[in-house]
This record gives C-alpha cells, structure tokens and sequence, in this order.
C-alpha cells in the first residue's frame, strides 16, 4: 500500500485548518488503484492538539457502487469511535475522541459494481466542537482528499464499462456518455434562522419523576447541533427518554447534553428526558439554549419555557397523568421496580457481572455518563458471577450493537451483547435461527 498525495479544497496540501491555537489535520492513506469487484483499506490520521477530548465525526460519501465497513479483528481500528455506514456515507462517530495527539481510523471499500472505472475521490471531513465558556463553542473541520484509480473486472466487456465522473465525491457512478455532466459540490451557504427556536414544555410529575419535553424547530439547518440544559438544582439524577440519535451526557452540576453532529432531518422534533424521584417541594426551574452550526459559524438561541403539551410526541406518560408532589412522595426512598420479561426475541448490552450485588448501581456507573438506566439480572444457577448489569432491551440487534459501541466509547471495553426469547438468555446461534423465522 503506497500513500498518494492529498488535496485540501482546493489546494494540493495536507487537509487542516486553524481556528486560534486549534489545528487539526488530516492525512488518507489508500491504494493508488483497485479492481472493480474487490476491496480495499482506507487509513486516515487525525492530527489534534493533545488533550482535546470532545463530540467529533469523520465522514465520507461514496457513490453508487461502492460499499463501506470496518476492519473486523482490529478493534483500535476505531479508536473508541461507533461507525455507521448509511445512505452511501460512512461514518466515524465520537461521544468523546481520544485524548491522544494522534488517532487513527481503518476500514474497508468494496467496490459492488464490477463495470466501474476511472477515479475514485475519497473526499473525507472530520468535524469536532471545541467547548468554551459558556455556549459559544467553536466548531473546527478540515478536509481532505485521495485517489484511487479504478479498474473494470477482467471479464467486464468495453461497451459495459461505466465511468467515474472525476467531480466524483458524493454523486453516483454514471454512464461514460454522461459522466462530465457531473457537478462539482455546491459551497455551503448560511441558513435564514429566523423561524429557528426551542421551546420547553412546563414540566410536569408522574409516579414522582419530572418529565421536561423540548421542541425544536431548526428549519433548513442540517449540520451540527447541541442543547443544553442546567437546573436549578444540581444534585438530581436525570435519564434520557427521546434523543433523536443525540448523544446524551451529563456534565458536573447536571449540564444536560444532547449532540448532534448532524441535526435530525425533521424540520421539527421533539426531545425528551426525565429527573427521577424529584423531591423539591415546586417544579425545577431550568435554562436552556440551542446552539447549531450555520454554514460554520456557531450560533444559539434561548429556549423558552411555556404552558403547552408535547408530550404525544414522545414515549413519556401524558400530561393528563400529571400528579402533585406531596411531602410523603418527596421523603419516600426510590424504588426500582422489576422489569416483566419481554416476549419474543430480544438484546441487551451487558456491561459487567458480579459474585455480589454491586449495590446502588447508579453510583456504581456514574463515572460512565451512560445515560441509560442500568437493570440487575440474577443468574445464581448458572455461574459463580450470578449478578449481571445490563441496558436494553432493544428489538434488533443492530440497536444493541449501537448501545455496546458507546459503551466501548465511553470506556466500559468487556461490554457485549446478549440475546434472550421470552425472557430466557439465548447463545447468539439460537437468535440468529430465531431471526430467520420472524
């Protein structure tokens, strides 16, 4: 495997850019060519400042014809980063990069067309916030580019080749008669923010929890997005209920965080999360504010609280359910109820197992921020370490791989992904017969 040389925008140096005393830079190792019908490895470097540890995304698009996956066996090939490979975009995701001065990335292209030729343009951007005082954060991103020249199949006849347009970086493989109709990607121009707003819905109690809804409204906006929340009090204990594929965290004095590094596709979405077993003798009051990129520059707007009802556009209990606090409520200890066992075929992500209750088992994972609760599983016949601690359960499997690469992300590396049918823990094999029957 040889290094070719990048292109930055449009220049022909390595991809960086600077905002003040942050620079990050971008290096893509890959074949100079490749035969249509195989695949190939693609390496990328990012160089950062070390220590910066924050939300950040690689991602790259590819044309029809073009597959994308990770190495398998090589687990640092991630770098604690989830990959996801959708709508011909992969992506690299983080809750968090490494703090390290240097990551590395590695994953596979295969190349599904077999009557492909010419040059494949590996355009690829990394994304990354950069938190400040307050919620003005900066958002740095640099770009980068590599070649591949590729070749049709052996037994691909001439008159069926179809030519890669060489504008190629995110639009489909076309016919050779028709490949210099390809255009060059558009700049991205500021959106009119004006009918951009957040707006809370007056939170409200059921069964003790406080549930706090919030609408958004980010009209043509499509890149990068964050909301915070603070309380007034920070010693509560708060769950996510409705993300919207955010990544949730919970920073020191109960900053509440959704990311997004890219904003749903929804011009209007509603969020949700919950403060369990609230003991406070009125509501909490909170402060919120939604903070987005624009064609990147970082930009924010209040989000106000107001007597309205959202809660149909989430699973959360409705406002008709509602209750008062009452001073036998707030001094009550909280309770966890056992789950019933799901019907049908399951997963779960199990984090860690035990000889012996590990006790509160929030304290036990709070220095995670995993923002899911976590439910004990009691095993005592089947193993000495009886005690398993596990999130979900998710419907597909896919879901639960999701939860277990977070979790990989956020530091918990034994964590793995069980199957049960109805309510019984299954080997992967089992579900996997299971799902061929569904």
């Amino acid at each position: 495997m040889k290094k070719v040389l990048l292109t930055v925008l449009l220049g022909f140096s390595v991809g960086a850019l600077q905002a003040q005393d942050e620079k990050v830079t971008l290096d893509i190792s890959a074949p100079q060519q490749a035969v249509a019908g195989t695949t190939f490895t693609v390496t990328v470097s990012i160089s950062k400042p070390e220590g910066l540890s924050t939300f950040a995304r690689f991602h790259q698009d590819l044309g029809k014809g073009f597959e994308a996956d990770t190495v398998e066996g090589e687990g640092p090939a991630l770098s604690g980063a989830i990959f996801d490979f959708s709508d011909q975009r992969l992506r690299f995701i983080w809750a968090r990069m490494p703090e390290a001065s240097l990551i590395k990335l590695k994953y596979r292209i295969r190349i599904t067309e077999p009557r492909l030729k010419g040059n494949l343009l590996l355009s690829g951007k990394f994304t990354c916030v950069v938190n400040q005082a307050d919620s003005d954060n900066k958002v740095l991103t640099g770009e980068a580019t590599a070649s591949v020249a590729i070749q049709p199949a052996k037994n691909v006849e001439a008159s069926q080749v179809i030519s890669i347009g060489d504008e190629q970086s995110a639009a489909a493989a076309k016919p050779a008669v028709a490949a210099s109709a390809a255009a060059a990607p558009a700049t991205a121009k500021p959106v009119n923010t004006s009918g951009v707003y957040g707006v809370r819905q007056k939170p409200y109690m059921v069964d003790r929890d406080y549930y706090v809804n919030i609408m958004v409204n980010k009209a043509a906006l499509s890149e990068m997005g964050k909301i915070e929340e603070v309380l007034s009090v920070p010693t509560a204990t708060i769950e996510p209920v409705e993300r919207k594929e955010a990544l949730f965290s919970i920073d020191e004095g109960n900053k509440i965080k959704f990311v997004w590094i890219t904003l749903p596709e929804a011009e209007q979405f509603v969020i949700s999360y919950k403060i369990v077993a609230w003991k406070g003798t009125a509501a909490p009051a909170i402060k919120g504010v939604f903070t987005y990129d624009n064609a990147g520059v970082s930009e924010s707007k209040n989000i106000v609280e107001r007597d309205i009802d959202y809660s149909e556009s989430v699973p959360v209990p409705p406002l008709s359910a509602a209750t008062q606090p009452t001073e036998a409520a707030r001094n009550a200890p909280a309770e966890k109820p056992a789950a019933a066992p799901q019907r049908g075929l399951v997963f779960k992500v199990q984090l860690l197992a035990t000889k012996q209750p590990v006790g509160d088992i929030d304290e036990h994972f709070k220095d995670y921020n995993i923002g899911r609760p976590v439910l004990q599983e009691v095993f005592k016949s089947s193993s000495a370490y009886g005690y398993k601690y596990v999130i979900g359960p998710f419907r597909k499997y896919e879901q639960a791989r999701l939860c277990r690469d977070q979790m990989w992300s956020k530091g918990i590396a034994d964590a793995f992904v069980t199957c049960y049918y109805n309510g019984d823990r299954i080997s992967i094999q089992e579900a996997n017969m299971l799902s061929g029957e569904q």
